[in-house]
C-alpha cells in the first residue's frame, strides 16, 4: 500500500497510559532501531494537545521518530503517525481519515508529486472538522499550507521537538 499507520491507542478500553509501552509499541511498527528513554519530553506549554487526536503525517521514517516520544506524552497516547511510502493518494486519505483525527499534522514534500497542501485540501473537502497544520522545515512553503486550509504552520525541529509542539498548541488555541 506504500504506507504505515503506527498508533498507540487500543480501542475503546479505559486504562492508565503507559509511555514507554506506547513509545516502543511505536517504535516497532516504524522499523526503528530506537526505544523508549526513559526521559519525560513534555513540557506543560502543550496543556492543549492533553487527550487530542491527533494525526504526524511524513515520508521520512526519521522524523516521525523524533517525536513519537514527545507527541505520545502529550497526547495522552492518543497520537498517531502514518509514515507515507509512496502509495494511491486516496489509501493515504483513508488511512488519515480511517483514524478519524481531530489534528493532522502535515508534512508538505512527500513521495513524488504528492504534496502535503493536496492532501489538506483533500481532507478538508471531505471532513471540514479537522485542524489541519502544515509541518516544514521550510518556511518558504507556509503559504501553501495556508492556502490549502491550514490553520497554521510549524516548522519542524528534530533536534527539539519539545519546542515543535509547542507551537502545534499555539496553533490549535487560536482557532478554537
Amino acid at each position: 500500500m506504500g504506507l504505515e499507520e503506527s498508533s498507540s491507542s487500543s480501542g475503546d478500553e479505559v486504562e492508565e497510559f503507559d509511555v514507554p509501552q506506547a513509545v516502543n509499541e511505536v517504535f516497532a511498527a516504524l522499523e526503528s532501531w530506537r526505544e523508549y528513554d526513559g526521559s519525560k519530553q513534555s513540557p506543560f506549554e502543550y496543556e492543549a494537545l492533553k487527550g487530542r487526536r491527533i494525526v504526524m503525517v511524513d515520508d521520512e521514517k526519521i522524523i516521525l521518530e523524533s517525536f513519537v516520544q514527545s507527541l505520545l506524552e502529550a497526547t495522552e497516547g492518543a497520537a498517531s503517525f502514518v509514515h507515507y511510502r509512496g502509495g494511491l493518494f486516496d489509501e493515504l486519505i483513508q488511512a488519515i481519515l480511517g483514524i478519524d483525527p481531530e489534528i493532522v499534522l502535515m508534512d508538505y514534500h512527500l513521495s513524488g508529486s504528492l504534496s502535503g497542501d493536496m492532501v489538506i485540501r483533500e481532507l478538508l473537502a471531505t471532513r471540514s472538522d479537522i485542524f489541519c497544520i502544515g509541518f516544514s522545515s521550510r518556511e518558504d512553503i507556509f503559504p501553501s499550507f495556508l492556502r490549502a486550509g491550514a490553520i497554521g504552520n510549524v516548522l519542524k525541529d528534530t533536534f527539539n521537538p519539545s519546542r515543535t509542539l509547542v507551537e502545534v498548541s499555539n496553533a490549535i488555541y487560536s482557532p478554537l
